[in-house]
This record gives structure tokens, sequence and C-alpha cells, in this order.
């Protein structure tokens, strides 16, 4: 059937049809959309004695926190990753963007 499943597969089924979206994407109705960026809170120090301490009045994603200003994000306290690391260069495995930091050297 044209027209749904936009942005995805479609299954037929007996009867009906299925959609299915590829990862990163949710259905929206007939049709596949990006999913919303989880926010939660972003905080400016992170210590192992301490914890997590200032957090920022807004809530970020947590690539805009760690790209930015956070040295942690979320109710779990996740630690952003470190500048030149795998990690922070592979957003796919949670890290940040390489080349995303708006501010400056930290």
């Amino acid at each position: 059937m044209q027209g749904v499943c936009q942005s995805g597969d479609c299954l037929n089924t007996l009867g009906s049809f299925k959609c299915s979206c590829k990862a990163g994407m949710v259905l929206d109705r007939h049709r596949c959309v990006e999913s919303p960026a989880e926010q939660g809170q972003c905080f400016l120090i992170a210590s192992d004695a301490r914890g997590c301490q200032h957090a920022l009045p807004t809530h970020l994603t947590r690539e805009m926190c760690c790209c930015t200003v956070g040295k942690a994000w979320g109710r779990g306290c996740e630690r952003c990753p470190q500048v030149d690391t795998g990690e922070w260069a592979e957003p796919e495995r949670g890290g940040a963007r390489e080349g995303r930091r708006l501010y400056g050297p930290r």
C-alpha cells in the first residue's frame, strides 16, 4: 500500500498491515519519525566523593549537556564522556558528537 509506513517497512498481514520502523525511529500513526531525544538534568560538577552538583535550571538532551558545559547528565548522574576519547566521537554508543562543542575547551 502506497503512502503508509513512510520511512519504514510495511508488512502485509491477513486483511491489514503492520509498520516496522528503523532504529532511532518511532511510529506516528502511519509513518516513522525520529524518536524525541530524552531530556534530563545537566550537572556542572560530578565527583566520586560528592556525586552530581549544580544542576542547570533547564533540562537538556545528553548530547547538548555533554557537548557544552556539563560533566554529568540525567537521574543516574551519568558521567559525560571525556573529550578526545573513542566514546566522545561515537554517538551511536552513547558518546557526544565530535565537533559539536559549542563553548570551546573545558
